[in-house]
């Protein structure tokens, strides 16, 4: 009996034969299909004398492989993508504004702006990349405020990698759509600025100021030895990682000038000196003459920048600090808003120093925007303005009935708490050379600032 052609048949004295039935080469294996091509051509040319001569080859296929059951591959899990419009319409005004931490003219506004920008990176993406910029905002917010990326990848219907890579999209494109302008040599600028400062403080009493400065610990994870040769210094005073943010901000708390430049054990003196506006303050002298930023005891005294004053203080001293700081604390309401409201600042970031600073940056320019738009629906009277003349009056009667029904005397009978040192030994028991006193250098900045308060009468509440 012939070997048929359409079989896969080896001559028996193949060298090729015993790596395939010790399996060492497959059946399907380049060197097996040649010899199989010969079976077959001796067929055809009739140089095969029995079938004895051949062999099969799935006869010799080695029984592990065939014995294995073939496995199904699983079938890739397609994710769904939301439905913008459905949930949009789910979502009161309230609710919306809870969930995305600003309202819905808010949303349009920084949608329009970086819509291009999105679609733009999108031009080359796959079908499963693609997501639309209302998805792309819409989930970037509920990250910045707080949510899990596990919950909002499957809420929104995208990857763990999409998630992330939309999200650093979002958080460019918006940093490079809105820019934080605080030009010291705008005169128009420093006026509105000036204005702004002016009307919050007591009686007028503070003219001159465009600026309240302070410093804000971001919380971050401890640095590897591969981001810094020095992780110490990212420990803060308060026991955490951290990096060091100087802000500048406005009389309504918007920021005006932000940097992070220095690792969490920085003070806040040495961090303001790394940023662009102590240059052109203090070594290119660009601020003009009567105008001058507030900060704390940290900061010193300088031509441009004013503190309060330390230690025991005499009462136009003290009636000082009181009045300036009424402004200076604008800084840390801010950060009180700017951490509030976005949950992702509560814990250390898992980022790399670079993209942290991106983050805070975006975030910062997205309290500046809600704020504006506060401030714009408070002055069209969209909102209940709680500082109306019938809330007020309302208010006033309350307080008043309140401060009656106190006795003659618990009012007005605050003592001020006694000082301790480090130590926790009274201030007033210690030597009068151990006691922290305020330095005699005088700064004329200060000294006529004391004069105006003094002046304006304001005094601190006794």
């Amino acid at each position: 009996m012939f070997p048929s052609p359409l079989n896969a048949m080896i001559n028996k004295d193949s060298c090729v034969l015993p790596l395939v039935m010790f399996g060492i080469l497959p059946t399907d294996h380049p060197l097996v299909l040649l010899e199989t091509s010969k079976a077959r051509l001796d067929f055809l040319s009739g140089k095969c004398l029995s079938a004895d001569s051949y062999v099969s080859v799935n006869s010799i296929a080695p029984e592990s492989k065939s014995s294995e059951p073939t496995r199904k591959r699983k079938r890739k899990s397609v994710l769904v993508r939301l439905n913008w419009e459905s949930k949009l319409d789910s979502y009161s005004p309230c609710k919306f504004r809870r969930h995305f931490r600003m309202p819905y003219s808010t949303f349009v506004k920084i949608l329009k702006k970086i819509r291009g920008p999105l679609e733009k990176a999108q031009r080359y993406s796959n079908r499963d990349e693609y997501v639309r910029p209302e998805l792309s905002l819409a989930f970037s917010l509920r990250f910045f405020a707080g949510a899990s990326y596990l919950d909002l990848g499957s809420q929104y219907g995208v990857s763990d990698c999409t998630f992330y890579l939309h999200v650093w999209r979002v958080v460019d494109a918006i940093n490079e759509a809105f820019k934080m302008e605080y030009d010291i040599t705008n005169m128009d600028q420093m006026k509105n600025i000036e204005a702004g400062f002016r009307a919050r403080s007591r009686n007028q009493a503070i003219k001159g100021c465009v600026g309240a400065i302070d410093g804000l610990l971001i919380k971050i994870r401890r640095p590897s030895n591969k981001d810094s040769s020095n992780v110490k210094k990212f420990y803060c005073r308060k026991s955490f990682y951290a990096l060091n943010m100087q802000a500048i901000v406005d009389a309504d708390g918007r920021f005006l000038a932000c940097d992070i430049s220095c690792a969490g054990s920085a003070n806040d003196v040495v961090a303001w000196s790394y940023m662009k506006e102590y240059e052109d303050m203090e070594e290119k002298k660009l601020m003009p003459i009567g105008y001058f930023i507030i900060g704390d005891a940290a900061y010193g005294n300088t031509e441009y920048l004013v503190s309060p004053f330390t230690g025991e203080c005499p009462p136009d001293q003290d009636n000082y600090n009181y009045a300036i700081s009424s402004l200076r604390i604008i800084v840390e309401c801010a950060f009180g808003r700017l951490v509030g409201r976005f949950g992702i600042l509560w814990c250390p970031m898992r980022f790399k120093h670079s993209k942290c600073i991106r983050m805070v940056m975006c975030l910062c320019r997205l309290h500046n925007l809600i704020t504006s738009e506060d401030i714009r629906r408070v002055a069209q009277k969209d909102v209940c303005d709680l500082h109306s003349k019938s809330n007020g009056l309302v208010v006033n009667e309350l307080v008043k009935g309140l401060v009656e029904d106190l006795s003659e005397d618990t009012r007005g009978s605050y003592v001020h708490p006694p000082k301790f040192d480090k130590s926790g030994i009274p201030v007033n028991l210690l030597t009068p050379s151990f006691v922290r006193r305020e330095s005699k250098r005088t700064y004329p900045l200060r000294d006529k600032l004391v004069r105006d308060v003094k002046e304006s009468g304001v005094k601190r509440p006794s």
